[in-house]
């Protein structure tokens, strides 16, 4: 989330730098309104969220053999 808000606020900036907005249209993409729109945008992000979280989090195979190997002993 704090990812797509981030990414909102750059990019509205970027546009004022390179002047293709005019100043009015960057207090329009900055104001808490339409930084809440990009927050409101997180459920299309879960799926990938997860993805991550379970390559991460996933024990490898090394250790569920060895938590076998300790069942099998007990």
């Amino acid at each position: 989330m704090i990812l797509r808000v981030g990414r909102a606020v750059v990019y509205a900036l970027a546009k004022q730098l390179n002047h293709e907005w005019d100043p009015e249209a960057v207090d329009l993409a900055l104001r808490p309104e339409s930084l809440s729109l990009a927050a409101d945008d997180y459920l299309s992000s879960l799926q990938s969220a997860r993805r991550s979280m379970g390559r991460v989090f996933r024990p490898s195979r090394d250790e569920q053999e060895e938590d076998l190997e300790i069942e099998l002993m007990v």
